[in-house]
């Protein structure tokens, strides 16, 4: 179960983020292979930067939360961080050549969660990653609010699976279930 009392959660101070999780660098190979550039969908304090950084690809992280992204910039003056809502951005088709949301789709409003993957695919010009810590599930899926303000579901993996393939420009999915305590969806365009 994902810790809930991070640090980053509480909105404090991170001194020296982590990029320790399997998954991250599984989902920076994926990246690196398909372009230039890196669009990281709820990116908090853009702990995923430090496995880009001095390569030869462009990272832009954005995030709702003002107080994730202050820090990042303390962090990483050098990056391009936003704060935007993920169902509804200022990007353009297809501006971004890797999309991803890493443990983001299980904390938004049920209502959201479809739009917020649909808005992602549309950023993404060859691929779009989706990242669970709450694994989708077989069944119905099991949404429940935390009183702190956030929720934390458990999508239904058909559901999932038939709103991926169903975007316009699918080409093909990949499943990779168990990296670390990760499940990780990689979605490629037709080019």
């Amino acid at each position: 179960m994902f810790p809930r009392n991070a640090k980053w959660v509480e909105g404090k101070k991170i001194e020296k983020p982590t990029t320790e999780s399997p998954v991250r660098q599984v989902m920076a190979d994926e990246a690196l292979k398909s372009g230039h550039s890196v669009l990281d969908m709820g990116c908090a304090t853009c702990i995923d930067y430090e496995l880009y950084k001095g390569k030869e690809i462009h990272y832009t992280g954005i995030d709702i939360t003002e107080k994730y992204l202050e820090t990042a910039r303390e962090l990483h003056p050098e990056i391009d961080v936003r704060q935007m809502n993920v169902v509804k951005t200022s990007f353009k088709d297809g501006e971004y050549d890797t999309v991803y949301m890493k443990s983001l789709v299980e904390h938004l409003h049920p209502k959201e969660w479809k739009d917020a993957v649909r808005e992602g695919w549309r950023i993404a010009n060859n691929k779009f990653m989706l990242c669970f810590v709450l694994l989708p599930v077989d069944g119905p899926p099991q949404y429940k609010y935390h009183p702190k303000g956030f929720y934390n579901n458990h999508v239904s993996k058909q559901e999932l699976i038939e709103l991926l393939e169903g975007l316009e420009g699918f080409k093909s999915l990949e499943i990779h279930e168990g990296i670390g305590r990760h499940d990780l969806y990689i979605v490629e365009k037709k080019l």
